[in-house]
């Protein structure tokens, strides 16, 4: 009997000693498709415009390593849809904007987030006169982004609403607001992350 208690005590040990070499080694991140599709119903403009956005684009490789500031994907479109409020359009001939790993949120092995940055942004809206509006780092470098998780799968994107980017031409600072989905380019299927 008391064999069985020390075996049983070792076999435990070993078996938490794996999990934390596993969870140690481990230094990217497996993403289940390249090819993204963020949607938002809405997206506010600050206090000027209210719209659909939906953003597409790349990721270099279906493996992102745990570097923050890594350069891992470009967004290749943007647009705005109809809007409920005011008016809103991205500025195309910036494109393509690019897509920064930044940090993961949560305790290795489950996470609950990651957080990305989106660089060159630039958009126009119309207050009193057209006003533009393009991240740079003396303002805001862009727009940070949650990839909220649930076991693994994308459930939500969420604007980082703290960041201001100024506007060459109109004295207002603008940060977005809104939350969204992200699938598989040209379908519905959910983004997974694993850790590898």
């Amino acid at each position: 009997m008391r064999h069985r208690g020390v075996k049983f005590v070792l076999a435990v040990a070993a078996g938490v000693l794996a999990l934390g070499v596993a969870v140690a080694s481990a230094g990217r991140f497996s993403i289940s498709n390249k090819g993204i599709r963020i949607t938002f119903n809405a997206v506010e403009f600050g206090e000027f415009a209210r719209c659909p956005v939906t953003l597409e684009g790349t990721l270099h490789q279906s493996t992102i390593p745990k570097f923050g500031g890594m350069l891992i994907g470009y967004i290749t479109r943007a647009t705005t849809g109809r809007c409920s409020v005011g008016s809103a359009v991205f500025l195309p001939e910036t494109l393509p904007w690019h897509i920064r790993y930044s940090n993961f949120l949560g305790s290795l092995p489950r996470i609950s987030s990651l957080r990305w940055l989106i660089l060159d942004v630039s958009w126009q809206v119309q207050q009193l006169l057209p006003c533009l509006y393009r991240a740079a780092p003396e303002s805001a470098p862009g727009w940070n982004i949650e990839l909220r998780l649930t076991a693994g799968r994308v459930e939500a994107v969420v604007l980082d609403e703290t960041l201001s980017i100024r506007s060459r031409d109109c004295p207002v600072e603008m940060a977005l607001r809104g939350t969204g989905a992200m699938s598989v380019l040209a379908s519905a299927t959910a983004i997974t992350v694993t850790l590898i």
